[in-house]
């Protein structure tokens, strides 16, 4: 598991990690609904081919808000959207790493 946390331009901070196959984001949305149980979820697909995904998940927890974007090239950000203490970013942190381990029992 390879997790960057980044920060640039807008984003004040994120975790990122590869994905490998954005036909598994209905997989990732019941990966994130059974483990993280967020307050809040929506799924929005901004481009959807056989070949193809570009999705974001905006998702509320403990009101902790971020978003878990797939982008095209199959990469997964996690990326805090409310302000980033240093509380908010572990949770991030431990959520990620929640995400990426479930991601790979996928892969097998």
């Amino acid at each position: 598991m390879n997790l960057k946390e980044f920060s640039y331009d807008s984003i004040k901070f994120g975790i990122g990690f590869p994905f490998y196959g954005g036909y598994w984001a209905n997989d990732l949305e019941k990966i994130i609904k059974s483990t993280i149980q967020p307050d809040k979820f929506e799924r929005i697909d901004k481009s959807v081919t056989w070949n193809y995904s570009e999705i974001d998940f905006n998702i509320e927890k403990e009101n902790i808000k971020f978003k878990l974007e797939i982008n095209e090239y199959d990469d997964i950000s996690l990326i805090l959207l409310n302000e980033d203490i240093e509380e908010s970013k572990q949770k991030l942190r431990d959520w990620a790493t929640i995400i990426a381990t479930e991601v790979e029992k996928l892969k097998k």
